[in-house]
């Protein structure tokens, strides 16, 4: 069955992060240029899994692994995150605009307005507190729209 399949993108995505960061450390540590583009393809690999939340999740573990290495001067760091992201944005432009107008043909494309019901930014209260907002109904049955 395909089910145990259904996340397998994430699962490669996050693949990805030991040798995002082994591109970064070589290019702080020896300064060669084809470390950022290997990354560059690292992230391009990464973002046509299609799951956006574990490439920026991977981008947040990059950065923080950036700001507590101890490897190389502040500027050499600060050029990395530009050329790195140089790379990244010229390697991942191709794939933007089929994306958006995928995206513009699914049934995600409403008029939702995400400060309103499940999406709400108070559901991240639920994380400190499961029932800090009220018990939830039951949705067994009904139809959410």
């Amino acid at each position: 069955s395909q089910s145990r399949y259904l996340h397998l993108n994430i699962i490669y995505s996050f693949y990805m992060v030991p040798i995002s960061l082994y591109f970064m450390n070589q290019y702080l540590s020896k300064g060669l240029l084809r470390f950022v583009i290997l990354r560059g393809i690292i992230f391009f690999i990464s973002f046509s899994y299609g799951n956006y939340n574990a490439i920026f999740l991977c981008l947040i573990i990059e950065l923080l692994f950036l700001i507590c290495e101890e490897v190389g001067p502040f500027t050499t760091k600060l050029r990395y995150i530009m050329i790195a992201t140089y790379f990244s944005i010229i390697m991942v432009l191709p794939l933007l605009i089929p994306s958006y107008l995928s995206y513009l043909n699914s049934f995600r494309n409403t008029e939702l307005n995400f400060i309103e019901g499940s999406y709400s930014p108070l559901s991240l209260l639920n994380v400190l507190h499961p029932y800090l907002l009220g018990t939830p109904t039951s949705y067994i049955g009904e139809r959410v729209s």
